[in-house]
C-alpha cells in the first residue's frame, strides 16, 4: 500500500511517488512510484525524544474533553488547559520529539474508573504513548536490586554498569511511528477489577491507619525516612519466608509474590557471581538488610515521600490521603529517575518541591510539573519544539500525510466506532 505525501517520481516524472505504508519501527522508508513502479529506500534519522510521564490526572481529563459520554465533558471543555495540553502533546509526540510511555498504573487506575470510561482513558493514553510503555515496577526495582548486588559482588566487573531506559520500556521509544499501529484486544475479567479493587481499598485503609499514627508521634522526617526505607528489604525477607512456609505446608500450588521472585533472582546473582550454595541466600538477606538497598532510587524516593505525607500528619495536616497515594508514591519512585519530565497532581508535585526530597530527586533530572505549574509545563513543550533538528523535520513532511500533526478532535469517537464494527 502506497501513501501520500506524494511527489515526482526521478524516473518517470509522474506525480505518483508515495510513501509505502509504514508500521512503526523501522530504520528506513521506502517510496514507490504507482505509474511505473520505481521504488527507493531512504534511511531515518537517528531520535534521541524526551520521555515525558504524563500521570492519570491529565489523562482523565482529555478523555473528558474527547468523550462526549462524559459527564465532566462541558466542564473540562471549558478548561483551555485541557485542549491545549492534547495539541501539543500529539504535536510533539508525531513531531517524534517525544516519548510518553503508557504504564500498568495507567492500566489499573483506568480499570477502576468509572468516569470516563476504561475504553475512553484507554484510547488517551495509548495515543499518546504510540505502544511504548514502562516494565511494571517489580521489574524496574529487581533491575535496580540486580545490578547494585552484582557491584557489590563483583565492583571491577560492574562498577561502570548503568541501567538505560531502553531497559525498563518495552518497545523502542526512539522509533519512528506507523501511519498505522495494530492493536490486540484483551478483555478485563470482572473478577480480577473486583480484585483490583478490594487491594485498593485495604492499601488506603493501612495507610490511613498509619497516617493517624504519624498524627499523634513526633517522630523526625529523617527518623520517618530512615524507617521507611530499612523497612522495606526486610519486608520482602518476611513476605519470601512466608510464602515458602505456605507452600511446604500445601499441596496447592501458588504463583510466589514479587518479593519471593527478587529474592531467588538476587540469588542467582549471587551464584553466577560465584557465591556457594546457602550462603549466596545469605548474602541476598544481607543485602536486603543493607544501606545498599535501601539507596536504590525507588526505595529512596519512596521512603521520604512517606516521610513528607508523615511530616504533614504531623503538622496539623486532618485530611486523609486520597486512595491512590500509594499508587502514586510507586508510579513516582520508580519512573521518575527514567524520565525527562512528569506532568502530576497537586499534591505529589508540592512534596518534591519540598527539602529534603527536592534535594534527592534532582539528582535525577527529571522537571515535575502540575496544574500549579501549567504555563511553565506549557513553554517547556514549546521548547522542545524548537530543539527539534531539520533534518527530522523534513523527513516529517516527507514521510507523514497531510494532516499527521493535528489531535484528531474525534479520537474517542472513532476508537468506539472501531470497536463496535470489530465486535460484529
Amino acid at each position: 500500500m502506497t501513501s501520500p505525501p506524494f511527489r515526482e517520481c526521478p524516473l518517470c516524472k509522474a506525480p505518483r511517488y508515495g510513501v509505502v505504508i509504514l508500521f512503526g519501527g523501522e530504520p528506513s522508508y521506502q517510496r514507490r512510484c504507482l505509474a511505473c513502479g520505481y521504488d527507493d529506500v531512504c534511511e531515518f534519522p537517528a531520535l534521541s525524544k524526551s520521555i515525558v510521564y504524563v500521570d492519570q490526572f491529565l489523562i482523565s481529563n482529555v478523555a473528558k474533553l474527547l468523550d462526549p459520554e462524559s459527564r465532566a465533558v462541558e466542564r473540562v471543555r471549558q478548561e483551555p488547559f485541557w485542549t491545549t495540553v492534547y495539541k501539543k502533546l500529539t504535536r510533539l509526540v508525531r513531531l517524534h520529539a517525544v516519548s510518553c510511555p503508557q504504564s500498568l498504573f495507567h492500566d489499573e487506575e483506568s480499570l477502576l474508573s468509572g468516569d470516563p470510561s476504561f475504553d475512553s482513558l484507554e484510547t488517551v493514553y495509548e495515543h499518546f504513548s504510540g505502544g511504548v510503555r514502562f516494565k511494571d515496577s517489580e521489574t524496574i526495582l529487581s533491575l535496580q536490586a540486580q545490578l547494585a548486588f552484582a557491584r557489590l559482588l563483583d565492583p571491577a566487573k560492574f562498577g561502570e554498569r548503568r541501567i538505560e531506559r531502553q531497559d525498563v520500556l518495552t518497545g523502542n521509544h526512539n522509533a519512528w511511528l506507523g501511519h498505522l499501529r495494530v492493536k490486540v484486544q484483551i478483555p478485563r475479567s470482572q473478577t480480577d477489577i473486583q480484585e483490583l479493587r478490594r487491594l485498593r481499598h485495604g492499601g488506603a485503609m493501612t495507610l490511613n491507619a498509619i497516617f493517624r499514627e504519624w498524627q499523634s508521634r513526633s517522630e523526625s522526617y529523617a527518623d520517618t525516612q530512615t524507617f521507611e526505607a530499612r523497612s522495606f528489604g526486610p519486608s520482602m525477607i518476611k513476605l519470601t519466608r512466608e510464602y515458602y512456609q505456605q507452600v511446604q505446608g500445601s499441596m496447592v500450588f501458588a504463583a510466589p509474590p514479587p518479593a519471593a521472585v527478587l529474592v531467588n533472582t538476587l540469588r542467582s546473582v549471587a551464584e553466577r557471581a560465584g557465591v556457594p550454595g546457602e550462603t549466596a541466600l545469605v548474602r541476598v538477606v544481607d543485602f536486603l538488610r543493607s544501606g545498599g538497598f535501601c539507596d536504590l532510587p525507588r526505595v529512596e524516593l519512596s521512603s521520604h515521600l512517606y516521610a513528607s505525607m508523615a511530616r504533614k500528619a504531623a503538622s496539623g495536616q486532618k485530611r486523609l490521603p486520597s486512595s491512590g497515594f500509594s499508587t502514586d508514591v510507586v508510579a513516582l519512585s520508580t519512573l521518575l529517575p527514567f524520565c525527562d519530565a512528569m506532568f502530576v497532581d497537586n499534591e505529589i508535585a508540592g512534596f518534591f518541591s519540598e527539602e529534603p526530597l527536592k534535594s534527592v530527586a534532582s539528582k535525577f533530572g527529571a522537571k515535575l510539573f502540575s496544574l500549579r505549574t501549567k504555563g511553565e509545563f506549557l513553554e517547556y513543550l514549546d521548547d522542545l519544539e524548537r530543539r527539534i533538528e531539520a533534518d527530522v523535520l523534513s523527513t516529517i513532511a516527507d514521510v507523514y500525510p497531510p494532516g499527521w500533526l493535528d489531535a484528531p478532535a474525534g479520537l474517542i469517537v472513532a476508537a468506539r466506532q472501531r470497536r463496535v464494527r470489530d465486535s460484529k
